[in-house]
């Protein structure tokens, strides 16, 4: 059963009313992790330097977020990935999206 886990699960909503987001240790290491992450992109230079494109990926991406979620302050950010790696796309735990050039 794909779902299992899932129907098991007892989240709280996160739409209006709900109460603010707190990220237990381990999920604050995968944000640390992202940081360092992106640190390292940065560094080694493989990140696009091209704010305006990241600005107009960032706006579509926000449109597709709904407003129950927007609501809890849930962002997301586009980074573009030059060409030098294979075409793909992946995403952090902080939200921050990373797309190939050629994508």
């Amino acid at each position: 059963m794909l779902f299992g886990g899932c129907a098991a699960t007892d989240l709280p909503p996160m739409g209006a009313g709900a109460t603010a987001f707190v990220r237990e240790p381990d999920e604050e290491r995968l944000f640390e992790d992202a940081r360092r992450f992106e640190a390292s992109l940065v560094q080694s230079r493989v990140l696009l330097q091209d704010t305006a494109l990241e600005a107009y990926l960032s706006a579509v991406a926000e449109g597709l977020i709904p407003p129950d979620v927007k609501a809890t302050g849930v962002t997301v950010r586009v980074r573009v990935v030059r060409p030098l790696l294979p075409p793909n796309a992946f995403v952090l735990p902080d939200g921050t999206i990373y797309v190939h050039s050629r994508m």
